[in-house]
């Protein structure tokens, strides 16, 4: 397996978005950029960790930053209602996440995982009508190590989405998508759900949803619930399958760790300056997988004959527990 250097991938995936941002009959309106950092208080194992000594006490605290940069390129407008919606639209989207887990008791793992992504979303209006076709593509990598990651650890996302927009301002849609944000590689139903008004706004947009309530001019209230995930390639680290019976199965085996949370809770949005939106997101972060599965094969890692703990999954998952998340949203 031939690595890649994170710097020829970073490149790659910066000449990407500028060949799409360069394609012709499209007029730029304003990028964004998205900054985020979130925090996850101390959280004891859902179970012990089996030939780990203190397992039993163990408290995980997790840190993520994350930041965005977005270009969004449209070629026509129509007017509907209030609102300029677009007959045709390009987004580019660059993404680099940090997340850091710290155990604090036992010395079990401070372990970082990092993601690098590009993502390409095409919107096109069929016929004049009332449907629209969005096609989503993307490429990234999620490793402990980015700099040690391999030609065949690229992570590929792709979708299709069929929305339809109603005159009284409903929208909903449904498609499909092949993405990594349960933490596994998986082919998923898009649904889609939203309606608008002065005040509020509702939207579901698997894996999100969303309900706001504007309280002025520069504050909105309201609910948000999201899942959240990756598979990320734990580098360096082959291992031996074994059967049941504690025969070998497969040697050499690579290791991905499953990562994924469920986030619900209230967030407030101000907005101090037109181009600028802070947010603050708290609430309790649930159903936290961390899972180490055999890269390739989709199989759940279990600890081999003869070690203590043998059969048994080699699994972190945490208990649930409180988050908060501040994001700062720019516009230029």
């Amino acid at each position: 397996m031939e690595k890649l250097n994170i710097l020829r991938i970073g490149v790659v995936l910066v000449v990407l978005s500028l060949l799409f941002s360069a394609s012709d009959g499209f007029a730029q309106l304003k990028s964004k950029l998205l900054l985020n950092f979130d925090y996850i208080a101390q959280s004891q194992l859902k179970d012990p960790i089996p030939g780990f000594p203190g397992s039993d006490q163990a408290e995980w605290e997790m840190f993520t930053g994350e930041a965005e940069f977005s270009f969004p390129l449209f070629a026509a407008y129509e007017t509907r209602g209030r609102h300029k919606i677009p007959k045709r639209a390009l987004i580019n989207k660059l993404s680099y996440q940090r997340k850091v887990t710290q155990e604090r008791l036992s010395g079990l793992s401070d372990d970082h995982f990092d993601g690098l992504n590009y993502t390409a979303t095409y919107l096109q209006r069929l016929g004049g009508g009332p449907w629209y076709l969005n096609l989503i593509g993307g490429i990234g990598i999620a490793a402990d190590d980015l700099g040690e990651v391999a030609s065949d650890d690229a992570k590929i996302q792709a979708g299709i989405l069929f929305d339809h927009t109603s005159a009284a301002g409903w929208t909903w849609g449904l498609g499909v998508i092949f993405s990594q944000f349960t933490g596994d590689n998986l082919v998923l139903p898009l649904i889609h759900l939203a309606k608008e008004s002065d005040k509020t706004k509702f939207e579901l947009l698997v894996p999100k949803i969303s309900f706001e309530y504007k309280l002025g001019n520069q504050t909105t209230f309201g609910l948000v619930g999201e899942l959240e995930g990756d598979l990320y390639t734990v580098t360096n680290s082959d291992v031996t399958l074994f059967d049941g019976q504690g025969n070998i199965v497969k040697e050499n085996v690579g290791i991905e760790l499953a990562f994924s949370e469920f986030k619900f809770g209230p967030q407030l949005k101000l907005s101090p300056q037109p181009n600028v939106t802070v947010a603050v997101h708290a609430g309790v972060s649930v159903a936290r997988r961390f899972e180490l599965l055999a890269k390739d094969e989709g199989k759940t890692l279990r600890f081999p004959p003869g070690s203590n703990g043998a059969g048994e999954k080699v699994d972190f998952d945490i208990k649930p527990n409180a988050f908060i998340k501040a994001v700062i949203n720019f516009e230029f």
